[in-house]
């Protein structure tokens, strides 16, 4: 995840939207429908909660933790997803530092991606702030 820490010099929160339940996961920035992904294709498993960023050119789209199953019961997760908008695919970036959460805030700080709070396991607050290197 170091690498990709560079490509987010500032976040575009703008109109962007994400779907990810059921038997597809939809992209939208505004009106526009970015990209449709199946159940058959390596992908996001269906989730809430979790933490969406896309990069400021419009390039990528990072989906950080969140929620799979029931929020009561469900299994917060810990991984971090980075969809290439021209390639129309995703990759599973390497496994964070930070705890597992859902509803983190994602925050640019001089050129570093930082990650903060949420709701961790056992809906405890996450007191934390995670910094990509």
């Amino acid at each position: 995840f170091c690498s990709e820490a560079k490509l987010w010099p500032g976040l575009n929160h703008g109109l962007l939207a994400m779907r990810l339940a059921g038997e597809s996961v939809e992209l939208w920035s505004g009106q526009r429908l970015i990209m449709i992904s199946r159940n058959d294709e390596h992908r996001p498993l269906a989730r809430f909660g979790a933490t969406v960023a896309m990069a400021p050119d419009c390039s990528a789209v990072l989906v950080m933790g969140g929620i799979e199953g029931h929020i009561i019961g469900g299994v917060c997760l810990k991984e971090i997803w980075r969809f290439d908008v021209d390639e129309k695919i995703w990759n599973l970036l390497e496994t964070p530092s930070w705890s597992p959460r859902r509803g983190a805030i994602p925050v640019v700080c001089e050129g570093r991606l930082l990650l903060v709070g949420g709701t961790g396991l056992d809906a405890h607050p996450v007191r934390e702030v995670w910094a990509a290197e």
